[in-house]
């Protein structure tokens, strides 16, 4: 909006904290979404799979390239892979629609369910996916 929360042109002090409130909420919607559009970036540069195109999942993921402007890259060989390992990438890309809607509009986000459906998705992944996910994320924030 342009105005800090003390600047908001509102009348009377009730208005003022009504808006402060919107806007520091909607300041988390959009960090929140941020975030998570940033952790699927990183699922997608670093949770390898090796199966075969045309399938939902493969094409769910390519989706998600798509959607953030991922170029398709063929990944290093990892140094142990169990075979049929699979990553939920149908639920993936839901989860940056909806991140993605949420920093469009962050008056109509719902961070909590944001939060539910990706630990519930992270809790998913197999270990090997999970922990090079979590290495990725860790590596990203230092």
């Amino acid at each position: 909006m342009g105005f800090c929360w003390q600047h908001v042109p509102v009348k009377g002090e009730g208005n003022r904290e009504r808006w402060k409130l919107r806007i520091e909420g909607a300041a988390l919607a959009v960090s929140a979404s941020e975030l998570l559009i940033k952790i699927i970036e990183l699922a997608v540069e670093h949770c390898h799979e090796f199966f075969g195109p045309g399938d939902d999942q493969t094409r769910a993921k390519e989706q998600i390239e798509v959607e953030l402007d991922l170029e398709p890259e063929w990944p290093d060989m990892p140094h142990s892979y169990a075979p049929g390992a699979r990553v939920d990438w149908q639920s993936l890309l839901q989860l940056l629609v909806t991140a993605k809607q949420s920093k469009d509009n962050p008056e109509n986000a719902n961070i909590e369910n944001l939060e539910r459906s990706f630990v519930q998705w992270l809790d998913n992944l197999n270990d090997y996916h999970k922990e090079e996910l979590l290495k990725a994320i860790a590596a990203y924030s230092e």
